[in-house]
């Protein structure tokens, strides 16, 4: 047992009847110290000491040899079964060790790419900019989370082109198909302004998409954006009012400074 301390055996032919040692016991403790990784043949010169079923239940051994029975060929048969079977245990500890390896580095992939959509929804709900992907062959259009949040939808919703329309200002409508239209004709990028109805209230959103086509050239996929908008145009039209204020006031002191 001393020399397993400082040397490595890749296989233990061991003797059942050695002179003041018992080979049950060192076998045993073999087992106590590395597990089933060692693969341990036990050889007996008395046939009747123990039954073979229960030397390798109990020991959990890879061979048991008769003395009277052995010669080179079963020694080698024996010593080639328990190394091929050591390998085999090796290579499958190996394989999970490697598939252990393999989960938790896809747990931390999963884990980084859960972390970076929360950061992507949280950047897009700051900014009140959405993202959207429209199938003009399915005539199916997936929605982000704030993109829904903006069009008042519930978050997964999906819609058509039609299902759009409806939700545009009627005053819009024109002028969105027009400009929809000219980007398909062109087959680049599209953008466009409009309002958009949300239950009783009128948003205003600017929609920017760049657009993906076939091998023939064809429109087959959008990928856009949608900011809100709504904010900047109020501040605009309340600038436009107090420069008219302005400018009126301004008219009104000229006038009574020319008065005589």
């Amino acid at each position: 047992l001393a020399a397993f301390a400082d040397k490595a055996f890749d296989l233990v032919l061991l003797d059942i009847e050695m002179p003041g040692l018992d080979g049950y016991l060192v076998c045993s403790e073999l087992r106590r110290q590395y597990g089933d990784a060692l693969p341990i043949v036990l050889i007996t010169g008395q046939p009747g000491y123990a039954p073979h079923r229960k030397v390798v239940s109990d020991y959990e051994i890879d061979g048991y040899q008769l003395k009277s029975e052995l010669n080179a060929e079963r020694i080698f048969v024996s010593v080639s079964s328990a190394l091929r079977t050591y390998r085999l245990l090796h290579e499958q500890e190996s394989l999970r060790r490697d598939l252990e390896q393999n989960v938790q580095e896809l747990d931390q992939t999963l884990q980084a790419l859960r972390e970076s959509e929360a950061n992507f929804i949280r950047a897009q709900s700051v900014a009140h900019v959405g993202s959207w992907t429209y199938d003009l062959v399915t005539d199916e259009i997936l929605l982000s989370a704030e993109t829904c949040r903006i069009f008042g939808l519930r978050e997964g919703s999906v819609g058509n082109y039609k299902t759009y329309l409806e939700r545009v200002f009627p005053e819009d409508r024109s002028g969105l198909q027009q400009a929809w239209q000219a980007a398909l004709d062109r087959g680049t990028s599209f953008e466009h302004e409009h309002r958009i109805m949300v239950g009783a209230a009128i948003r205003h959103i600017r929609q920017r998409a760049d657009l993906t086509c076939n091998a023939a050239g064809k429109p087959v996929r959008s990928l856009g954006t949608t900011q809100d908008i709504t904010e900047r145009k109020q501040a605009e039209d309340e600038l436009r009012r107090s420069n008219g204020e302005l400018e009126q006031f301004s008219y009104a002191i000229s006038h009574d400074l020319r008065q005589p």
